[in-house]
């Protein structure tokens, strides 16, 4: 189509960025689930024949065979080229097999060349665990060792999700620090935000970037760790793309970035070096806390089901609330999509259709346990058992999800959903009654099926306000601050210890009201607003607006 990687690097170099090519490693994305489109061993020589091929046009002499095909095309100088990406959102043994073949290909002949492996499209499947053990295992073989560099880590989640996994890459046995351990590249990420006018069009709102924002000091603070992060797609062409959201929004004749746009500006031009040792106090808060509670529900997607002996049991009172051996009937539900009925005690779903859906009436209590059995009499997948459903949102276990492999939860709406906690590989039979069984108690549940326990998740629904991250260059402290909540929340900052200051600082904010957008009509409704605060003291005050992120820069003396 006209771009390739000529364009692309002139493009990055344009740009000032960094150019990290990602390459075929041999399996088209069709084949995660099964490997009829892998490509055979023995043609690999070919891909990993590629790779050199890559390096040496991008990085060689005019001298050497690709290097005069860079300078015949116009650029004689050599790239910059210090990463490698071998797969894009790739998992399981035979991508392994096949990274590693490239791989050792590529170290013998770049030895300095980074090269990352993919751990797939979700930050806690299956494929994402095998991942991170295969690297390990790797790591102990002095002839495998050093093969990975990075690993290639993808998000596409709801705003919650980033509030609540601020500590995913705080030291731990799972990201150890040290010396020759594998880093991390958070190659795709987002805080996804549903389209207020309805359809499938995740948009990017204020909130939706402020949130990303709160999840980025965490990655400052763990830098040593997290070596690089990039945002989803850059650029998106109105009525013509592939993935939402996305960060720069165009037409033939109009352009703007979104809030996300420049909350990953005002990150990427007030880096710091390294990060000073702080702490965050919390302001006190009044508000009733959050949980998951909801009503319950059943559901299928492409699939045939059969459900009965559902059984509603209070987790304070003991008390069963719903119990389908004694009461059934299709009137205690809303059936909002699919065919449903009522047949010998059991409820059946017989349409094939995606995203049958049939909820209980009622809002239902904070702490119960849902029980039942199901059968799948026919079709793709499996079973969906909803939870926590209150105003179209909610939860529901997918067992069989994905052509009948996965078992995971997800977290929603009708249109889209999120995977929340571990994913695990599963078959659904045919014709063979299952026991299923959810705990919720608050902001955790656990899943049960056959007696065994399945998922186990403690989904976080109360939120701090405030996150922050400071640190330091040569030339400056910088302190960043981000407000999730719709009020402004005065911080006392306390820099003793930081050697001496300048008196004054600057100020750098992005704020607004959460649903804000940028548009081609209003392209910098959301964008940074800068200030100076003059007269600061080693102990002052900032009041951070609502719904906001600020960076703070004091000079040293």
């Amino acid at each position: 189509m006209g771009l390739g990687f000529y364009e692309y690097f002139r493009l990055c170099e344009d740009l000032g960025a960094e150019a990290i090519p990602i390459i075929n490693c041999g399996i088209s994305f069709a084949g995660e689930n099964n490997n009829e489109a892998d490509i055979p061993m023995n043609f690999m020589d070919s891909f990993a024949q590629d790779a050199l091929d890559l390096i040496e046009w991008a990085t060689g002499p005019e001298t050497s065979t690709w290097g005069k095909k860079r300078a015949d095309q116009g650029h004689p100088k050599p790239f910059k080229l210090n990463y490698l990406g071998i797969g894009n959102e790739n998992g399981r043994e035979h991508y392994y097999e096949r990274y590693k073949y490239i791989a050792d290909r590529v170290r013998e002949k770049y030895p300095d060349i980074k090269l990352i492996m993919s751990s797939g499209a979700f930050p806690s499947d299956d494929i994402f665990y095998n991942c991170w053990k295969q690297v390990r295992k790797w790591e102990t073989n002095p002839e495998s060792q050093n093969i990975v560099n990075l690993v290639d880590e993808h998000y596409y989640c709801p705003p919650a999700w980033f509030l609540s996994n601020t500590d995913r890459y705080n030291p731990s046995d799972f990201y150890p620090r040290g010396e020759g351990q594998p880093k991390v590249f958070v190659g795709e990420f987002a805080s996804q935000v549903e389209n207020k006018n309805g359809g499938t069009k995740k948009t990017s709102t204020l909130y939706a970037a402020i949130t990303a924002a709160a999840y980025m000091t965490s990655l400052e603070r763990n830098g040593d760790i997290v070596e690089l992060a990039s945002y989803a797609p850059l650029f998106a062409r109105e009525n013509n793309y592939q993935w939402s959201p996305d960060m720069i929004w165009f037409t033939n004749t109009q352009v703007y970035g979104t809030p996300d746009y420049y909350v990953q500006q005002l990150f990427m031009t007030n880096k710091s070096d390294q990060s000073l040792s702080y702490k965050l106090e919390q302001p006190k808060s009044d508000k009733a806390k959050a949980y998951i509670g909801g009503s319950v529900g059943l559901g299928s997607w492409s699939t045939t089901v059969e459900y009965k002996n559902l059984k509603l049991t209070d987790k304070i009172s003991g008390k069963v609330s719903y119990d389908s051996d004694k009461v059934w009937d299709l009137q205690d539900f809303d059936s909002l999509s699919g065919s449903w009925d009522y047949k010998d005690g059991s409820i059946i779903g017989s349409s094939s259709s995606e995203n049958c859906r049939l909820i209980m009436k009622g809002e239902g209590s904070q702490h119960y346990t849902m029980e039942l059995k199901a059968r799948k009499n026919g079709g793709n997948e499996g079973f969906l058992i909803l939870f926590g459903h209150k105003d179209g949102s909610f939860y529901w276990w997918n067992l069989g999800g994905w052509s009948n492999t996965k078992s995971c939860v997800e977290k929603g709406t009708a249109a889209a959903r999120s995977v929340i906690g571990d994913t695990q590989a599963i078959t659904i039979d045919n014709g063979k009654w299952y026991d299923i069984k959810i705990d919720v108690n608050g902001e955790s549940y656990k899943c049960y099926l056959n007696g065994k326990l399945m998922h186990e998740y403690t989904d976080v629904l109360n939120f701090d306000s405030l996150y922050a991250h400071a640190g330091e260059n040569d030339k400056e402290v910088i302190i960043k601050l981000v407000n999730v909540s719709q009020e402004a929340l005065p911080v006392n900052i306390n820099l003793k210890g930081s050697g001496k200051l300048d008196t004054n600082a600057k100020v750098i904010t992005i704020s607004g009201k959460p649903d804000d957008e940028n548009s081609y009509n209003n392209p910098k409704l959301i964008s940074p607003v800068e200030e100076i605060l003059s007269d600061i003291s080693e102990n002052f005050t900032f009041t951070t607006k609502a719904t906001s992120v600020s960076v703070i820069k004091i000079k040293k003396n």
